[in-house]
């Protein structure tokens, strides 16, 4: 079974897509009872227009035809003759004494990579968001604009010491000193050829990135071609709610469709309404109050700053 890995988010957001008929035997000879979320490596298979969700070879629950019908950038995997593999969060309600679980992926057009790593070329697994500085690559903003929304494998090449991300030959742009260090760190040891998901939304760039690559970690090129433009209207999946805002001090947020406050963990995405991931002063999700991936990248620093012993993800 030939498998291609999605990454479960994009900029920090997942669409969280439910599972019905959830093998309850399985699970429990898998994981604990305990409270909060517990992630699991997860592949979706195709079921009759539905998706057959396997832990391994064992079947976990099924994604219903029509909420599988929300990702159609999906369909170009199975397609192309592979099984895609994402994470599921699987939550043990006490009350009944059950689990619940769930299937993340990035909301639509941003789930599947409209690229691949090119022959020989290897990938850096998905993890954290880097933001990329467009300002310093060869694009114009009307050439960015135009390449959004979508998800791109981009090269990643060390300039005069410092990191640089490159598509199709281009320079996309460059990060700032200490995302560059980060990313140089993750690229000493690397294969060759090394590449990463970026992200691009409203004329903004982002890597996504959680450690070094390794041999083998590859995003292969889909037999099935991309479409050359998106449908106009993803009322869905891409609601008009997406939007971009710039504040004066040079920060800026995304605003995504949400409607209940996410457990802790990943910040979810439910259809329809929205909720303005403004900056805040405080990254408690239990308070209320969402970051953008800036302010989280910020917040990191801050608390690396206080504590000695090095670099830790904080996972909001």
């Amino acid at each position: 079974m030939n498998t291609y890995r999605l990454a479960p988010s994009a900029w920090g957001v997942a669409v969280e897509v439910p599972l019905v008929g959830v093998d309850q035997a399985v699970l429990r000879t898998e994981l604990a009872p305990r409270r909060g979320t517990q992630y699991l490596s997860i592949s979706l298979h195709d079921d009759n227009g539905a998706w057959l969700v396997r832990l391994g070879d064992a079947r976990i629950g099924s994604v219903t035809a029509s909420q599988r019908a929300r990702f159609p950038e999906v369909e170009r995997v199975h397609r192309s003759g592979l099984v895609p593999e994402t994470l599921a969060g699987v939550r043990f309600n006490a009350g009944i004494g059950m689990f619940g679980a769930v299937v993340f992926l990035p909301p639509s057009p941003l789930a599947v990579p409209r690229n691949g790593t090119p022959r020989g070329g290897h990938a850096l697994p998905p993890g954290d968001m880097v933001v990329v500085d467009t300002a310093t690559g060869d694009f114009t903003p009307s050439q960015l604009a135009n390449l959004g929304p979508s998800q791109l494998v981009v090269g990643l090449e060390v300039v005069t010491g410092r990191v640089v991300a490159t598509y199709g030959g281009r320079p996309l742009g460059g990060f700032s000193p200490e995302d560059s260090a980060t990313l140089a760190a993750l690229l000493v040891d690397a294969p060759a050829a090394p590449h990463a998901r970026a992200f691009i939304l409203n004329g903004m760039a982002g890597l996504d990135v959680g450690g070094p690559a390794t041999p083998g970690e590859q995003i292969p090129a889909l037999s099935a071609p991309a479409p050359e433009t998106w449908p106009e209207t993803r009322p869905e999946t891409w609601p008009e709610t997406w939007k971009v805002t710039d504040f004066p001090d040079g920060t800026w947020a995304v605003t995504a469709p949400l409607t209940a406050p996410p457990p802790r963990g990943r910040r979810m995405v439910r259809e329809p309404g929205a909720a303005d991931f403004t900056p805040t002063r405080s990254w408690s999700v239990s308070a209320g109050n969402y970051l953008t991936e800036v302010e989280k990248v910020r917040l990191r620093r801050l608390h690396d700053a206080r504590k000695a012993g090095g670099r830790h993800r904080l996972l909001l």
